[in-house]
């Protein structure tokens, strides 16, 4: 599986324009760094975490919830990231095949 691009983001967003490309680049990077980060793991081996399938999907979905969610944060109004996401973190988190 190959990393992740920003036709991919936008085929699972179902955008097909491209006037919103400069965002959804964006938030394909920072989803990226956001999972990265929380987590503090690559895979073991000579896989590339960028290519896993569960790394993936939990981009895809925090890309999704920043797309949805983009507006001023009204108290009351702010939408979670899903459970999915959460979910996704952990087990990257914990997994014995990252490191």
């Amino acid at each position: 599986m190959a990393a992740l691009t920003i036709a991919d983001i936008k085929l699972y967003l179902r955008v097909e324009h491209a006037a919103d490309d400069a965002l959804i680049t964006a938030l394909l990077s920072a989803a990226s760094s956001y999972i990265n980060n929380k987590t503090g793991k690559t895979l073991s081996g000579e896989a590339n975490i960028n290519t896993d399938a569960v790394y993936q999907l939990g981009v895809k979905l925090l890309c999704a919830h920043w797309y949805e969610n983009r507006g001023v944060e009204i108290p009351g109004s702010l939408t979670k990231i899903t459970h999915s996401v959460d979910a996704i973190i952990d087990h990257i988190s914990l997994c014995g095949e990252y490191t």
